[in-house]
């Protein structure tokens, strides 16, 4: 049987389920396990890093230190130690993919794509439970057997929980495999669990080749403008419904004083907990709406272009500029180039995302560019402008659109060219002449 690395085609699919009281007991009991688990890594690798770099301990005597506090990050270790992680409701393989989630954290650290990695306290989501386990398969009389699989349509049957039951599935194909499952609660109380998929078939069928290509300029003003002049509006979801979310906040707030007032625990505080749910629901509702509104936009571009070139913003330099951190986040960005992407790759389409350095301030008739130095550089105020050198009027966003559509093509090219220079000098020059279409790209990727 192949794994999951193996097979050709990945999805990932997410699923409502609805858990007895011993289930959520079981959710409840492995998401602290993670936490502590994942916090008693952070701790150990924190000592063990300042004892390599440190020079207060020479020889064999820093080795067994070393070799020391390695013993104590593994599982059995911490299990023998800490009574309660040797609970009958805990899952043996919540542990290696804590082990697994937090070695990606140094990981991602030592390459630069975050911070320095923290403790996850309690305090921050209280009422939000995760954990993770992975399918195992064993031989069993001449058959092979899993832990993770599904029954039928609705019911799913997970370690240590046994069968649960789902909300509305889609259809799978026959060779499915199932790898980590992710199963969490959200603030809301509604209990979700998240499957990632693996296949030879395609979970998508390919869109026909509609021969087009488009470039898309993300901005506030609107969603997006393309190179053709057409623009999707902003609906701001957020800052429409913000006015109401005040005043759930504000009607929470109160409830939480008044119970801390009177020395009430807020976990049974009803009136608190009905006004947080409902504060919680309405962020959800929001959310929704956000990802609903993208979704639409991402799937009719996918179906109608083959090519898709487009920025990559990065989110984080964006909201460092606290006057618009509100409206960009209202934007969905990130989260719409990721749509696009893995729709992409499932239905057969090609998603570029290209450095947005300088894409609004060049004029795509002459290539001028309005920098300080020449006077004429481009704020957020100027949404149309005259090119001061061929006096060619242009729109802001779809100026930069057609810029942006032409840097996609131009990688395309350098890609290319690249690909055919390096199958030539794999080839002799007998079998490269034997081949008139590789010869024609090979020259037309060098015009």
């Amino acid at each position: 049987m192949k794994s999951m690395s193996q097979l050709q085609y990945h999805f990932g699919a997410k699923y409502r389920w609805y858990p007895s009281d011993t289930q959520k007991q079981v959710v409840k009991v492995n998401a602290d396990v993670r936490r502590a688990f994942y916090n008693h890594l952070i701790a150990n690798k924190r000592k063990l890093g300042w004892i390599i770099h440190t020079s207060y301990w020479n020889g064999d005597l820093k080795r067994k230190i070393i070799a020391n506090y390695k013993h104590t990050l593994h599982e059995s270790v911490v299990r023998k130690r800490i009574s309660w992680l040797r609970d009958k409701y805990i899952d043996s393989l919540n542990f290696a993919k804590t082990n697994q989630s937090n070695n990606l954290a140094y990981k991602n650290h030592a390459s630069g794509l975050q911070g320095q990695p923290q403790f996850h306290r309690k305090k921050d989501h209280p009422y939000e439970w995760k954990y993770q386990t992975s399918r195992i398969t064993w031989k069993s009389k001449g058959k092979r057997k899993s832990n993770i699989y599904f029954t039928d349509n609705r019911h799913l049957v997970l370690p240590v929980l046994g069968r649960i039951t789902l909300g509305t599935t889609r259809k799978m194909p026959d060779d499915t495999l199932i790898g980590t499952v992710t199963i969490y609660k959200d603030a809301t109380d509604k209990f979700w669990v998240s499957l990632q998929l693996a296949s030879d078939t395609p979970f998508k069928s390919y869109q026909p080749q509609t021969h087009s290509a488009i470039g898309i300029d993300l901005n506030i003003c609107n969603s997006l403008m393309d190179n053709y002049g057409h623009q999707v509006s902003n609906p701001k979801f957020y800052t429409h419904g913000l006015p109401y979310l005040k005043f759930l906040q504000q009607r929470e707030n109160r409830r939480r004083r008044y119970a801390k007032s009177h020395h009430i625990n807020l976990t049974v505080d009803k009136g608190y907990q009905r006004a947080r749910k409902r504060c919680a629901k309405y962020y959800g509702y929001i959310k929704n709406e956000r990802r609903a509104f993208l979704d639409r936009i991402s799937t009719r571009l996918i179906e109608n272009h083959d090519l898709i070139v487009a920025e990559n913003l990065k989110s984080s330099n964006i909201l460092r500029n606290h006057k618009i951190a509100q409206k960009a986040s209202d934007c969905g960005w990130r989260e719409f180039l990721s749509m696009l992407q893995y729709k992409a790759k499932l239905y057969g389409k090609t998603v570029i995302l290209v450095n947005p350095a300088y894409t609004t301030q060049i004029c795509s008739h002459c290539g001028f560019i309005c920098t300080r130095q020449n006077g004429c550089h481009l704020t957020l105020v100027d949404r149309k402008w005259t090119c001061p050198r061929c006096q060619t009027y242009h729109v802001r966003d779809q100026n930069a659109a057609i810029n942006i559509l032409r840097r996609g093509q131009k990688e395309i090219l350098v890609k290319q060219r690249q690909n055919l220079i390096r199958l030539k000098r794999k080839r002799t020059p007998q079998e490269f002449d034997n081949h008139p279409n590789l010869t024609f790209e090979f020259h037309r990727a060098a015009e």
